[in-house]
């Protein structure tokens, strides 16, 4: 291919990459602040879709105007500074919005507009502004402007693939918006080259740019000294050394997302509990008799699945992680050693039970995403049964839940609590914190028993017996719809949950 004859084609095509690659990063971008909610998700593409059609608008006005190789890549060197600014401010912007107390949509929005509206405008422009240099002949106009459509499209698709499998599980956030922007500063390059303007104004223009990519990478890439922070094709991970405000201790915390802390472990002691929810999954051996085959959905750092062999010595537990990255973060970080008693899987847990015909004796579910909610996939009365069918005839499923119980902001308690209800002869909540705080959102343990024999709530261990007294003894509402596949408002649960 002769570059200098199809560097439009080139600059097209290029463009159209970046556009996906900068929207499926936004994402990790927006979650350590709002999670990765559909919230996110929604106002991350209507932005970028909007900036873009209101960019091809401007794209082709200028076009008519100032049709010339110096304009488009100093529009150009624009959106590659626009991207040097959101890897800068991606930390800073929502610092800000903390001070306001506003929804998350609301909070998702503005910060939408704020990092990815400017560099989606500028790189609007790129395609019908090409297209009008392209431009010979009328008569050619459409097979012209059809064409390099179609490489902008294809680029996209190409963008798309780069980014979920390459550039973000191995490169990260920052250095992949690092290289975005480095990547159209030198695409730039053929369309300077190329002008007819002198060369003080290329060599100003370009070194200004290169000055600011630079700079606001060096900035954005300053970390805390007691954080480490990991991106993996899943999430990003912030490891933070702190102490335990109850016990004193020297902790190691695990964060993801906006919510608080995910995982812990005592530095002294990794096999112990740090969380309250997690020491009422001990409860499953007043209710389940010393059970020896156990399932863990969500295993995190594996902090749960080394205290349970701990209580019981002669059981195995298989635990589902979706990113197997975790796993080594858990032996690097969390003391995590392997354990032929842990057989670990590494995939989405709705695609574990949906395949597995193995028996337990009781399961727990522990999956939560960046905004603290369960899967929605995992929540369904459809996994419920599922669950049901690959219980021993005695056995026992625990899921650690974050809700209130009544009112609004119990409403995915209401709604799972039911769902269960519709399967499982027998089903109780624990509330971990408060059990006299209907209306607080806390972790709420629910406990769903395959067996019809009542059990009894108490038990001749103290620490046992205090937390089978927080069972919740009153009604729970039954006006909320069951969770389906195909009605699961799990995040809009969440979301009222989070409301003041």
């Amino acid at each position: 291919m002769n570059t200098k004859n199809h560097y439009l084609e080139i600059v097209v095509f290029v463009c159209g990459a970046i556009i996906m690659i900068f929207e499926l990063i936004g994402s990790r971008v927006l979650a350590p602040s709002v999670g990765t909610s559909i919230y996110v998700w929604t106002s991350l593409i209507g932005v970028i879709l909007a900036s873009l059609s209101v960019g091809y608008y401007a794209g082709g006005w200028l076009a008519d105007r100032r049709p010339s190789s110096l304009w488009l890549g100093s529009i150009i060197l624009i959106s590659s500074q626009s991207i040097a600014l959101t890897y800068l401010l991606k930390d800073r912007i929502p610092h800000i919005l903390t001070a306001f107390t506003t929804t998350i949509e609301i909070k998702t929005l503005v910060l939408s507009i704020i990092l990815f509206a400017p560099a989606s405008f500028f790189l609007g422009i790129v395609t019908p502004f090409a297209a009008k240099l392209r431009l010979k002949n009328l008569a050619q106009s459409g097979s012209t402007i059809g064409h390099l459509y179609a490489l902008s499209t294809f680029g996209s698709i190409v963008g798309t693939f780069l980014a979920g499998f390459l550039l973000i599980p191995n490169f990260g956030t920052v250095n992949t918006l690092f290289g975005l922007s480095i990547s159209l500063w030198c695409i730039s390059l053929l369309l300077l080259k190329d002008s007819n303007e002198k060369i003080i104004i290329k060599v100003v223009l370009l070194l200004i740019t290169l000055s600011v990519i630079v700079l606001s990478w060096i900035f954005s890439r300053k970390v805390p000294l007691n954080v480490v922070e990991i991106n993996t094709k899943y999430e990003i991970y912030g490891i933070i050394k702190g102490t335990d405000v109850r016990t004193h201790k020297s902790i190691v915390n695990l964060k993801a997302g906006p919510h608080g802390v995910q995982a812990a472990i005592f530095a002294d002691d990794t096999d112990s509990l740090v969380f309250d929810c997690m020491k009422f999954f001990r409860l499953i051996g007043h209710f389940v008799k010393n059970p020896t085959q156990a399932l863990l959905i969500g295993g995190s750092v594996y902090t749960y699945p080394r205290n349970f062999l701990k209580q019981f010595p002669k059981a195995r537990i298989d635990v589902v992680e979706i990113d197997p990255a975790m796993t080594q973060i858990a032996i690097e970080y969390f003391g995590f050693k392997a354990d032929k008693r842990i057989n670990i899987f590494h995939e989405d847990g709705r695609i574990f039970i949906n395949r597995e015909t193995k028996l337990y004796d009781v399961i727990f579910m522990d999956a939560f995403n960046s905004g603290s909610s369960i899967p929605f996939q995992l929540t369904t009365v459809e996994v419920a049964q599922k669950l049901f069918q690959m219980l021993q005839n005695n056995g026992a499923v625990m899921i650690n839940t974050i809700s209130s119980i009544e009112g609004k902001k119990g409403k995915f308690l209401q709604a799972e609590y039911l769902t269960y209800a519709t399967v499982f002869p027998q089903v109780y909540i624990f509330p971990v914190r408060d059990k006299n705080n209907s209306s607080a959102v806390q972790n709420i343990i629910l406990l769903a028993l395959k067996t019809k024999e009542k059990p009894i709530f108490s038990n001749p261990d103290p620490i046992t017996n205090s937390r089978l007294k927080n069972l919740w003894n009153k009604p729970i509402a039954k006006e909320i719809p069951i969770l389906t596949d195909d009605f699961a408002p799990v995040e809009y649960y969440r979301k009222l949950s989070l409301a003041n």
